[in-house]
């Protein structure tokens, strides 16, 4: 039975940001790619990232292929 409150988070040790928050803004990533904001993509890619979202991710994710060759990308997916 669900219980209010009993959730358990993923907390990265460290951080104090949850593996919840990366795939929040990894999502939003691949919503502004699909919309073709290439701007809001990276963004959002970048906090993806820094909230612990996997390069190898980024590096694979069809959603972003828009996004290939923009330099930031490749940054972003440990490729460049």
């Amino acid at each position: 039975m669900w219980r209010s409150g009993s959730r358990r988070r993923s907390i990265r040790p460290g951080t104090g940001r949850s593996n919840t928050t990366a795939r929040g803004f990894g999502f939003l990533a691949m919503a502004a790619a699909d919309r073709g904001d290439k701007e809001a993509a990276i963004a959002a890619l970048r906090r993806a990232v820094e909230a612990g979202y996997p390069a190898a991710l980024v590096a694979a994710e069809p959603a972003f292929d828009s996004l290939r060759s923009d330099p930031r990308l490749r940054k972003l997916a440990g490729r460049g």
